[in-house]
């Protein structure tokens, strides 16, 4: 399954679509962008998931290393960043 969207409306730039797990973060962080050098990924890998517990901001390359770990099965930590939820 691909990633879940919603529109929202927001205060200067109007109507965006997003996805539904970015959106999520945003309103529980009281953020109206995500800095151009990060993403909201998914700990669980579940593209649908808007679980708080499971989302978290972190560049790209961070991202993708967990995607390939996960993958293969096994994910223990990136960097800085939480180890998945599998």
């Amino acid at each position: 399954p691909g990633y879940g969207v919603i529109k929202a409306k927001f205060p200067f730039t109007g109507w965006c679509t997003k996805h539904a797990h970015t959106l999520q973060y945003m309103v529980h962080n009281h953020i109206l962008t995500i800095p151009p050098n990060r993403e909201v990924s998914h700990l669980c890998h579940n593209p649908l998931c808007v679980l708080l517990e499971h989302l978290v901001l972190e560049p790209h390359h961070v991202n993708a290393s967990r995607t390939k770990c996960a993958n293969r099965g096994k994910c223990s930590g990136h960097e800085a960043y939480p180890d998945c939820v599998i």
